[in-house]
């Protein structure tokens, strides 16, 4: 779960774009007082050694990421400033935690015994070596872009596969003058390697912004009318936007909620059916084809999950159906012509995150949780999952399909990873070259980011391409060699393989 701790300290900005608390410097003319200064701070390192060497040995209990989020006040945004140029500025921020430590995984719940030892095999690994060392190998390219100002969602724009201009919305997470960014980048699938995004290269043509009240913690584009999208706010307000011949404006609200979240899902058989899941525990649907007001109210509530609602989806075959998930670790399955879900399960041991129904069957969906692990289900027979992918080593806060290969998902979470599966190698026998614990249906890793990553999107127009951000400012836009799509399913000639 995520949460916002708004402060009111004064912050001020560095060359990276990001912000340090100020603290007021003590000047004295007299030299008596500076000496005195002097002899106080010596003091203080001596207790500070001195408690070290107390608590050293002692084990400190890892703080969740999201507990810890810090939303920055902007001191001036009225010059939007989107871009730094010093690309080089990533640290290594440590915020994995341990899997037996999750206080909300028992072993009372269920077998975890086996489960926990296939995590721990994985810790030990060489695997972020080895991506620095191959993916110049593994990944047709990476386009690097640091944004100045913290954004909790990434949305790829559908177009043309051919074209070299991609639409990519983003959003600003500061405590006011936050706004909504639509930015176009030039790819050139012929390049190959690591290229630096920045004003110097010239492969951001526009970043266009329009105000946006409160943080942006999602984006969604509607399926039935490509110029109106909805933007899930930090004040508990959805608000929808039209980009018609590129005019961005807000046009309407959407009121229902009581707290913030990021469960947002457009119907693409009921025009106009917005869907929505918050931290008040709460489930509420617009139609928004019947426009009344600037100020909207839902036409249906639902009120069956007891903790903060993460995620919901529409299922992509039943126009009445759609799926929720919550911190109270349970799955729900709604039919919007009755008042109670008809499927309502404990789908893991943890929080759950995320969901999402398999794109080209109506029977598969999948789940993630904080339990670290990703849960594969059959709507026929919900009484037990069908299987479990397990590689994660922290908390999994998003799952999605991909759009040109749909037995294939990505998952990313705390653990600073996105993983890519293939459903279709579940059963096969283990490989992974001297790893026997590598999971068959894992086929790629990205360890590029350095810190949390917070959202991501397949690309509608290049097969097998990901727009990701992470809490170092970082819109990762990275291509996977097909080669790792290969199979009878999916056969590739030699010309796309990228060996």
């Amino acid at each position: 779960m995520e949460t916002s701790n708004k402060t009111n300290k004064a912050y001020k900005k560095n060359q990276l774009g990001s912000f340090t608390q100020l603290e007021k410097p003590l000047y004295s003319d007299n030299k008596f007082e500076k000496e005195k200064g002097a002899e106080k701070e010596k003091e203080k390192e001596k207790q500070n050694e001195k408690q070290n060497k107390e608590v050293k040995g002692k084990n400190t209990e890892s703080q969740d990421y999201p507990n810890q989020e810090q939303k920055y006040e902007s001191s001036d945004y009225e010059d939007l400033d989107l871009y730094t140029l010093n690309q080089d500025s990533q640290s290594d921020c440590e915020t994995s935690s341990s899997f037996d430590e999750d206080p909300d995984f028992s072993e009372e719940q269920g077998s975890s015994q086996d489960l926990t030892t296939d995590i721990v095999n994985h810790q030990n690994d060489d695997s972020e070596h080895e991506w620095e060392n191959n993916r110049n190998t593994s990944c047709r390219f990476v386009f690097l872009h640091q944004l100045l100002y913290q954004s909790l969602t990434t949305l790829w724009v559908k177009n043309d596969e051919e074209s070299k201009l991609q639409n990519i919305i983003l959003g600003t997470n500061l405590i006011n003058k936050n706004h909504l960014i639509f930015a176009t980048y030039k790819l050139d699938q012929k390049k190959r390697g690591i290229i630096q995004i920045g004003p110097r290269n010239k492969k951001i043509l526009k970043m266009e912004s329009v105000k946006h009240e409160s943080e942006v913690n999602r984006v969604r584009i509607n399926p039935n009318k490509k110029t109106i999208l909805a933007t899930k706010a930090g004040n508990g307000l959805i608000y929808i936007y039209s980009t018609e011949n590129s005019d961005y404006k807000q046009v309407l609200s959407c009121r229902g909620h009581s707290k913030e979240g990021y469960g947002i899902s457009w119907n693409k058989y009921l025009n106009g059916y917005l869907l929505s899941g918050s931290y008040d525990s709460r489930i509420c649907i617009w139609d928004l084809s019947k426009i009344e007001s600037k100020s909207q109210n839902p036409i249906l509530v639902f009120d069956h999950h007891n903790k903060d609602v993460e995620d919901v989806q529409w299922h992509p075959f039943n126009a009445n159906v759609f799926g929720s998930v919550a911190d109270d670790k349970s799955l729900k399955l709604f039919d919007i012509r009755n008042s109670k879900p008809h499927v309502d399960i404990v789908a893991h041991y943890g929080e759950v995150n995320s969901l999402a129904f398999q794109p080209t069957n109506e029977n598969f969906l999948i789940t993630a949780s904080s339990d670290h692990m990703i849960r594969m289900w059959d709507l026929r027979k919900m009484n037990k999952h069908l299987h479990t992918f397990i590689s994660h080593k922290d908390k999994v806060y998003k799952v999605e399909w991909n759009p040109h290969y749909p037995t294939f998902f990505a998952s990313s979470g705390d653990d600073k990873r996105i993983n890519v599966w293939n459903v279709d190698k579940i059963g096969d026998e283990k490989r992974g070259g001297g790893k026997p614990n590598k999971p068959t249906e894992l086929i790629f890793t990205n360890y590029g980011h350095k810190n949390v990553i917070r959202d991501f999107s397949w690309s509608p127009n290049i097969p097998c391409t990901i727009s990701s951000i992470d809490d170092n400012y970082f819109n990762q836009i990275w291509k996977i060699k097909k080669k790792y799509f290969f199979s009878e399913n999916y056969p590739i000639s030699e010309d796309e393989l990228d060996f």
